[in-house]
C-alpha cells in the first residue's frame, strides 16, 4: 500500500514505520504517529529521538532520578577530563553506587566509577546540544503540521506540493542533518520565549500540570506561524512561509503530562551558565583537592 512520509517527502510502496513526531521518550502520546519511511525513521531517532530524554535532562530526572549528562570529571591524581556520565540518586541515598558509569568522551571507553571524586556540570544546553534540540523541534513541527493538517482533511499531496516549498524543505533538511544544495536560508528559532510559555500553559485544559503543545496557524496563504511548548518548561517559534493554497486555520494539539507538575515559575530554555559539583560518595583512595571554581557551586 503506498504511502506518503513527511520526513523525505515522498511516497512508498515498502512498510511504513510509525514515527511519533513526539518522540514517546518524552511521553508523546502513542496515538500521534505518521508513517514514514524506515531509513527516514532511523536516521531521526540517531539525530534527536535517542537523546531527547538527555537533552531534556531536568525532566527525565523529575521521572526518573536519574541524570545523565556530560561533564568535567576529576581524577584521583587531580587531573581534569571529559566524561558522559549517569548518576543514580535512588542508589546513592541507599549507599549504593551512585554513579553507574563513566565513559571517557574522547577514548569512549568505560572508567571505573570509583576513581571519580567529583562531576562538575553546567546546567542548561550547551551549543551543540542546542542545535540537536533546534533539530528536534524542526522534525516535531513540520510532523505537527502535517499530522494536523491530515487531520483536517487535507490530501497527501498537497502536503507533499506544500512540503517542497523552501522553507519548510529546508527545515526538513535540518531536522534530518541533509545537505541543503539550493540557496541559503537562515533558520530562526526563537526559543525559551516566556511570553509563549506563559500564553501556551494558561490556554491548557490543566494549566497545573506539564504538557506539550503546539499551535500551528496559517496566516492569509503567506505564512505558517508554528509555536510550541514542551514540558511547560521549554517553548519556541518558527515562521514558515506558504505559497499553497491551504485555507487560513488554526491548528492545535495538546497532550497532558499527568505525572510532571508544572513549574511553579515557568523558566527559558537558554538557562544560566551555571554549573553543578557533584561529589562521588564511592570514590576511593586518596582525595584530590576540588578546584576553586567548584567549590561555589552545589
Amino acid at each position: 500500500m503506498t504511502y506518503y512520509c513527511f520526513l523525505c517527502n515522498d511516497n512508498h510502496n515498502d512498510t511504513s514505520t510509525e514515527e511519533h513526531f513526539i518522540p514517546r521518550s518524552i511521553y508523546g502520546p502513542r496515538d500521534q504517529w505518521l508513517p514514514v519511511c524506515e531509513a527516514s525513521n532511523a536516521r531521526s531517532n540517531s539525530i534527536f529521538d535517542n537523546v531527547v530524554r538527555d537533552l531534556l535532562y531536568m525532566e527525565r530526572f523529575r521521572s526518573t532520578h536519574i541524570l545523565k549528562r556530560t561533564g568535567d570529571a576529576l581524577l584521583g591524581d587531580g587531573s581534569i577530563r571529559s566524561y558522559k556520565f549517569a548518576f543514580d540518586e535512588p542508589r546513592a541515598i541507599k549507599g549504593g553506587e551512585a554513579f553507574h558509569y563513566f565513559f571517557d568522551k574522547k577514548s569512549n571507553k568505560k572508567i571505573p566509577s570509583n576513581s571519580i571524586c567529583a562531576i562538575k556540570f553546567f546546567v542548561g544546553l550547551n551549543k551543540k546540544e542546542q542545535e540537536t534540540f533546534c533539530r528536534g523541534i524542526a522534525k516535531i513541527s513540520i510532523g505537527a503540521l502535517a499530522y494536523l493538517l491530515g487531520k483536517e482533511g487535507v490530501d497527501n499531496k498537497a502536503i507533499k506540493n506544500l512540503f517542497s516549498q523552501t522553507s519548510i524543505d529546508s527545515i526538513r533538511h535540518f531536522a534530518l542533518k541533509l545537505p541543503w544544495l539550493g540557496n541559503q536560508v537562515f533558520h530562526r528559532f526563537s526559543l525559551g520565549r516566556s511570553d509563549i510559555l506563559s500564553r501556551l500553559q494558561s490556554s491548557c485544559d490543566n494549566p497545573q500540570i506539564s504538557n506539550h503543545v503546539i499551535e500551528i496557524i496559517v496566516q492569509d496563504k503567506k505564512t505558517i506561524l508554528i509555536e510550541g511548548m514542551l514540558f511547560s518548561k521549554y517553548s519556541w517559534q518558527l515562521n514558515l512561509l506558504n505559497n499553497l493554497s491551504i485555507d487560513s486555520g488554526f491548528f492545535r494539539l495538546e497532550n497532558a503530562i499527568s505525572k510532571i507538575l508544572a513549574p511553579k515559575n515557568l523558566r527559558d530554555l537558554t538557562l544560566s551558565p551555571d554549573s553543578i559539583c557533584i561529589i562521588n560518595p564511592n570514590y576511593k583512595g586518596r582525595k584530590p583537592t576540588i578546584p576553586l571554581s567548584w567549590r561555589n557551586n552545589k
